[in-house]
């Protein structure tokens, strides 16, 4: 038993020993700050790191993008552990994850540092890993209802376009009919349909008219404010690459992200990539004007 525990002891030192570079007195500061309470919650940094998002709602994004910034202004990304051996890394994240806050407090300084090292740098993983999923995971959901929503808005239409087709006949059959001379076609089809009654139909047609009738792109379109909450700092947080030499979709990522980074609003530049743009949302991709949209 006593060669046991020192063999564990030497392990200790031994990987304190390995982490001495990154183990700089103003980094043993900050470390012992992660298990200090926050005079507001009450909370740890190091409790607070170990939350884990249940959802993929939009301030679930934010709270873990949150921890990813916080972790990489402390430059975790930077570390390098590549001295430690992977299983080694691995179990000392463990304990960092499941150990109480007063249990890593009471552990020695040889085995505290590496504990608390390895757990960060294994929530940077984990979270930046979480956060991709939950963003996957939340344009799914706001693709599913919109589609939802067209299905809806189709049969909520349905009776209503039925009407429409009954008035504009009346109409269809004033000006086919050949005995009703043309200087009285406006005055007849008004008393058949009135103006009034004319003008709302006309109205409520606009919403019937879609760019695309077998797509739910304009649904989508009308979650643009709800992925606004935390896309901008999703782009700006994580650092994306392309598979294989095409990069497009990478220079429209980038434009998206000067745009974000100015707070004042500004036209999408017209070089702007759009060979990404599919042919179905090519409708809905430019305004009236001929400017790319930017919800879109």
């Amino acid at each position: 038993m006593t060669r046991v525990l020192g063999l564990g002891q030497q392990a200790h030192a031994e990987t304190f020993r390995q982490f001495t570079p990154l183990l700089t007195d103003e980094r043993k500061t900050w470390l012992a700050g992660l298990l200090q309470p926050d005079a507001t919650t009450g909370r740890t940094p190091l409790s607070w790191l170990r939350q884990e998002a249940v959802s993929h709602a939009a301030s679930h994004i934010i709270a873990t993008l949150t921890k990813i910034v916080f972790l990489q202004g402390a430059g975790v990304d930077q570390w390098d552990l590549a001295c430690l051996n992977p299983n080694r890394a691995k179990w000392l994240a463990q304990i960092g994850w499941k150990s109480t806050n007063q249990y890593v407090q009471r552990m020695a300084p040889a085995r505290r540092y590496p504990v608390l090292v390895a757990f960060l740098q294994q929530a940077l993983l984990h979270h930046t890993d979480v956060v991709v999923e939950l963003f996957d995971q939340c344009l799914w959901g706001c693709q599913s209802e919109a589609k939802h929503e067209l299905e809806e808005f189709r049969k909520a239409m349905a009776r209503s376009t039925n009407e429409k087709l009954t008035l504009f006949r009346q109409l269809g059959q004033v000006l086919l009919d050949d005995d009703i001379e043309d200087p009285d076609v406006r005055a007849v089809s008004f008393e058949r349909v009135p103006k009034k009654v004319l003008q709302e139909a006309i109205d409520e047609t606009q919403s019937l008219i879609r760019p695309r009738p077998d797509e739910a792109i304009d649904f989508f379109g009308k979650r643009y404010s709800y992925l606004r909450q935390f896309v901008p700092l999703w782009l700006q947080t994580l650092t994306l690459r392309a598979q294989g030499p095409d990069e497009t979709v990478l220079r429209a990522v980038e434009v998206i992200r000067d745009l974000d980074r100015v707070p004042t609003r500004r036209p999408v530049p017209k070089a702007a990539p759009m060979a990404l743009v599919t042919e179905a949302w090519r409708p809905y991709i430019r305004e009236p004007d001929g400017e790319i949209s930017r919800r879109y």
